[in-house]
């Protein structure tokens, strides 16, 4: 669960010692772990007739040449009909097949043969359509086909706007058609069906992250009075992320109750009740707050000053925050600077996603300043240039640029954006656009400076 920073960080700051017994594990296990987790070497990928063709000849001939292979991308056409059998033998010829990932305009041909011929995956852990919009319009046709390998996959993305089970599949609601799955650790579902979460829980005991996108009217916590009483035991769950309009006071006491072991809230989309939400944190008191120790805001969340100085007093076992595209608007001012206020909380981990900051204005953005104010250190970064520039942040520590004046300049400047981030200890910072084309991911370790 811990970002490659942290344990950077956290292993930078061992005894020699303890350094070169970590190295020496680390290496055994590389050694040893080596044949089996090339991941690069065991995955293919198909763009075309000719590659399809290559493989099921390669295939067909060496009986051995299709074990290797773990995962399957397919890039192929729409009209599939030409090399559907091709895509038979070579699924058939790939037992160790693990993953498979769909990134073809119309793969409806290709599930529906898959359905049709019930082809023999015991590995199988993951089957993917990489274009969520192309899920759509399978449906009932993708459930069909998971439900072919519900004994052994572990991962499943679902989206679904047809709210008739019954009509299609031998159960009525979503929490029956997962409980077969009793390998299940990760599943994202999008739909408007409607949705118990503790039935959901309770037929797939093995979830450790939900992604969760549905209507709050559409969602509940529990069904009745009863099952609440009821003897379930504790939820495997570690990772929750979902639609920022469905917490409420009812769900945020039923992780405390039922799912000790999330250690990760993500709060995902606009809110247009960040009332509600505010009211629901207030309304629990740090002696029985929920014990994450990730908070992730994605996905336009507005990430206001009051979000972001109450996350110690509401979490206070937070020590990692990541602003993966949230809403910095209303921290945003007209010269295009950002207060990051944390209070006092300590912080183990903190990303920020440059996107917002670039995308609040159309003028043109010359630098970004970064500006670290500790408990007792204060510190400046600074990167020149586009995002799509590859430039890094380098830190400033002249007099002449840590003058109150040149900062006082720098913060009325219609070409440089100041980012002043205040909070207790800062152990690393990650600083990286999301969405906008740039190479930027960097890593900074303030208090090593």
């Amino acid at each position: 669960m811990f970002p490659s920073e942290l344990l950077l960080g956290i292993f930078q700051h061992l005894p020699i010692y303890s350094q070169r017994q970590c190295l020496f594990v680390c290496k055994s296990w590389n050694a040893a772990a080596r044949p089996f987790t090339e991941l690069n070497a065991s995955t293919c990928m198909l763009y075309g007739r000719n590659c399809l063709y290559r493989l099921a000849r390669n295939t067909s001939m060496d009986a051995n040449y299709g074990r290797d292979i773990r995962r399957l991308e397919l890039y192929c056409s729409a009209k599939m009909d030409h090399f559907k059998i091709d895509l038979i033998h070579i699924l058939e010829r790939c037992h160790n097949l693990a993953e498979i990932i769909m990134h073809m305009y119309n793969p409806l041909p290709l599930v529906s043969v898959m359905i049709e011929r019930r082809i023999h995956l015991p590995h199988l852990e993951l089957i993917l359509v990489e274009n969520m919009a192309q899920t759509m319009p399978l449906e009932f046709h993708f459930l069909n086909l998971a439900s072919v390998y519900k004994a052994t996959l572990n991962q499943l993305h679902i989206r679904l706007y047809t709210g008739d089970f019954s009509r299609f599949l031998a159960v009525d609601n979503i929490s029956g058609y997962l409980q077969e799955f009793v390998s299940l650790k990760h599943l994202s579902l999008a739909t408007d069906c409607p949705l118990v979460l503790d039935s959901l829980l309770e037929a797939c005991p093995q979830l450790q992250r939900i992604n969760l996108y549905i209507k709050p009217a559409r969602f509940q916590v529990k069904k009745t009075v009863d099952q609440e009483q009821g003897g379930m035991q504790d939820s495997q769950l570690e990772v929750l992320e979902m639609d920022c309009q469905l917490m409420s006071e009812d769900l945020y006491m039923y992780l405390v109750q039922r799912c000790r072991y999330l250690v990760r809230l993500i709060l995902c989309n606009p809110c247009k009740q960040l009332g509600s939400i505010l009211s629901t944190f207030h309304a629990f008191d740090q002696d029985i707050a929920l014990q994450i120790v990730n908070l992730t805001l994605k996905n336009l969340f507005p990430a206001r000053s009051e979000i972001l100085h109450g996350i110690g007093y509401w979490f206070p076992t937070v020590r990692q925050v990541e602003l993966r595209g949230s809403n910095l608007t209303s921290l945003i001012d007209q010269h295009r600077n950002v207060l990051l206020d944390f209070n006092d909380l300590n912080l183990h981990y903190l990303s920020i996603d440059l996107d917002p900051i670039f995308n609040h204005s159309p003028r043109f953005l010359d630098r970004v300043a970064l500006e670290l104010v500790m408990d007792e250190f204060t510190g400046w970064w600074q990167r020149d240039g586009t995002p799509k520039s590859r430039q890094l942040f380098y830190a400033r520590n002249s007099k002449q640029y840590l003058h109150a004046s040149a900062r006082h300049r720098r913060i009325l400047s219609n070409q440089t954006a100041v980012i002043t981030i205040k909070a207790e200890a800062i152990l690393v910072m990650r600083v990286h656009f999301l969405k906008l084309d740039s190479n930027l991911d960097q890593t900074i370790m303030p208090l090593n400076h």
